[in-house]
């Protein structure tokens, strides 16, 4: 898949006991075309948000297998 990355944050509930202190964690995702790949914080950090690039992936899991600039 090619086109424009965008890096999105988000907050989703604990499990356990942390859910009883309120406590987040933080969800990071690279977001093409309406699709949104889950990835770690520093690649969510390096990304270079709104430039054209290509990613592969596997296509019933959604697991980002690479990403590169592309044109």
């Amino acid at each position: 898949m090619s086109g424009r990355v965008v890096g999105s944050r988000a907050q989703n509930d604990t499990q356990g006991m942390d859910r009883l202190h309120g406590e987040k964690d933080d969800v990071f995702h690279y977001v093409i075309n309406n699709e949104y790949f889950e990835v770690d914080q520093p690649a969510y950090e390096t990304l270079v948000s709104r430039e054209i690039y290509r990613l592969y992936y596997a296509p019933r899991s959604k697991l980002l297998l690479s990403i590169e600039p592309g044109a």
